[in-house]
């Protein structure tokens, strides 16, 4: 899925992607892959990415959505 990053919730680890269709809130799991650019980056880093661009992979069980990886793009234009 493609979105921005509206916010992320380090206490909770989740996170809130918009997307054309409206707001989607993953969990972030423990394992989760995120990148910016090359980089591997630290979950914590997402707090501070507000209004980047993202693509998420993630697997859904029970209406639970739960993030595998994330790879931050850049900023979103406009």
């Amino acid at each position: 899925m493609r979105g921005t990053i509206e916010k992320y919730e380090v206490a909770t680890r989740i996170l809130s992607v918009s997307t054309a269709n409206g707001t989607v809130r993953f969990t972030l799991a423990l394992t989760a892959r995120i990148r910016q650019g090359w980089h591997a980056i630290d979950a914590s880093l997402l707090e501070t990415l507000t209004g980047y661009r993202v693509d998420v992979r993630y697997s859904e069980s029970g209406g639970k959505k739960t993030v595998e990886s994330v790879h931050v793009n850049g900023k979103a234009k406009g």
